[in-house]
């Protein structure tokens, strides 16, 4: 399971995949991913693995300026995303 936060809140979210994994005798691998510049001690040491998402993987994994819809609608990307 991937998990994209920084959000220590859900370190409860991961005992509880533990406390299913428990009691049907699996082992659900967790690795958590931080966006840029954030970083959680604590889901850090409750997932299994870890790593960074570097900004330059998100710029490059977004839509383009203008995505034209089924309808003829035009979606346009906030430029606060550039």
């Amino acid at each position: 399971m991937l998990l994209l936060s920084a959000d220590s809140d859900l370190c409860a979210a991961i005992e509880a995949v533990r406390s299913v994994d428990a009691r049907r005798g699996g082992k659900t691998r967790v690795v958590v991913v931080f966006p840029p510049g954030r970083r959680s001690d604590g889901l850090r040491l409750a997932s299994d693995a870890w790593f960074p998402l570097g900004e330059a993987i998100i710029r490059r994994s977004q839509l383009p300026d203008l995505v034209p819809g089924r309808d003829g609608a035009r979606y346009h990307r906030p430029g606060y995303w550039n």
